[in-house]
């Protein structure tokens, strides 16, 4: 419960051992019961791939913002305003 929280409901388990499967039941999108071993679902995000898809394009999403981020605050060297000014300031130092 600790990993996790309360987001999966574990009322359906009966356990047999690490590697045998169990039935969770994700609290967000009870859909169906997942069939996991209990390996698996503690080496994983836990099994759901509703929650497995929503955590991706989180992360997907926070990614191209952050890359986003980076590139526009990147200085233009002597004001200028495009890449071909900044191309030709660049030329005329050398």
């Amino acid at each position: 419960m600790e990993r996790f929280g309360h987001r999966y409901s574990y009322e359906d388990i009966e356990y047999r051992s690490y590697r045998s499967p169990i039935k969770i039941r994700c609290l967000d999108h009870p859909v169906r019961l997942i069939v996991i071993t209990p390996e698996r679902h503690l080496q994983t995000t836990g099994g759901c791939k509703y929650c497995l898809r929503a955590y991706r394009q989180q992360a997907m999403a926070s990614s191209v913002t952050v890359s986003s981020v980076s590139v526009a605050q990147a200085p233009l060297s002597q004001g200028a305003s495009d890449p071909e000014r900044q191309d030709a300031a660049l030329r005329s130092r050398a």
